[in-house]
């Protein structure tokens, strides 16, 4: 599938994106989500000193949130199919990502609650969770794609093989 429109690129599965269009779309809407939060955020204060926006606030961050999360996984699901990979594995990397946010968030509590072992085989848990996710980020960025045409699609880069080919005629 030709990735020619953003409505492709970000919003539909199917197909394959090379390694340098998943890493600017992703910096690109990585920027996009933290500047959107930083507007409602900016927005909520300066409209509401008693916080009767916060609701509001939190609903549109959890929103963009959302929005976020679905296209940075169609990014991911087009380059694992790239490598020739299924975009199952997509799975991995958002449950590693959850994981180690909710760790973040509730640290507090769970420190409080659970005895000293307990913790201990919690926080290996967490660094192998955050090793995978580190690992399999590492092969989407520099994993080079199956050349060619693969179960997926066809190579996004064959069009620029051909024009390289060309210009050397």
């Amino acid at each position: 599938m030709k990735q020619n429109t953003l409505k492709q690129l970000f919003f539909t599965p199917q197909g394959r994106i090379n390694r340098q269009t998943y890493i600017l779309a992703y910096i690109c809407t990585t920027i996009a989500f933290y500047i959107a939060g930083i507007l409602t955020i900016f927005i909520t204060e300066t409209l509401d000193k008693h916080n009767s926006f916060a609701f509001i606030s939190e609903l549109a961050l959890f929103v963009f949130f959302a929005i976020y999360l679905y296209i940075t996984t169609i990014l991911t699901i087009k380059r694992f199919h790239d490598i020739n990979k299924s975009g199952w594995y997509s799975i991995l990397l958002i449950l590693c990502f959850i994981i180690n946010i909710s760790a973040q968030l509730f640290s507090e509590d769970f420190e409080s609650a659970l005895n000293e072992n307990f913790a201990v085989v919690f926080g290996l848990f967490l660094l192998a969770i955050a090793i995978t996710g580190l690992y399999y980020s590492l092969v989407l960025i520099f994993k080079i794609g199956t050349k060619g045409e693969n179960r997926f699609g066809k190579d996004p880069l064959e069009e620029i093989y051909r024009a390289y080919l060309n210009s050397l005629k």
